[in-house]
């Protein structure tokens, strides 16, 4: 079953209590479908249920001060 964007919001924050409602809807359904599997994979012991970098994942992020 595939979960709405309201769903997969509330899924995240059941995993990640810190995130913003607000700003996890600036992000489309796709983006927090994988952050949802991302957090999902997490819980896993490592080594149990490898999560695999998609192509729309970028390996390294920076961050440039304002």
């Amino acid at each position: 079953m595939m979960l709405n964007k309201s769903q997969l919001i509330d899924a995240i924050r059941d995993l990640n209590s810190s995130a913003d409602r607000a700003w996890l809807g600036l992000f489309t359904r796709d983006e927090l479908e994988r952050y949802l599997q991302h957090l999902q994979h997490a819980q896993q012991p490592r080594g149990e249920s490898p999560w695999q970098r998609t192509s729309e994942t970028q390996a390294i992020m920076v961050r440039h001060a304002a």
